[in-house]
């Protein structure tokens, strides 16, 4: 069993190979339990607490429904 297999890994996410890509890139777990974080963004895996200018060039996009 190769050590990206274990079940503790699942848990905190894998590294994966992608194709045209060197090395292997992080792919977080969705089920896994998080920090609380500053907005209920679907893209955001490990909230930053990112300053309020940052933020808005995201959420100014669509507004967010909660």
């Amino acid at each position: 069993m190769k050590k990206e297999d274990t079940a503790d890994n699942h848990l905190k996410g894998t590294f994966q190979t992608m194709p045209g890509i060197k090395g292997k890139i992080f792919i977080p777990c969705k089920e896994a339990p998080s920090l609380p974080k500053k907005h209920p963004c679907k893209d955001c895996f490990s909230c930053q607490q990112c300053g309020d200018d940052r933020c808005q060039l995201c959420r100014s996009k669509k507004p967010v429904k909660e």
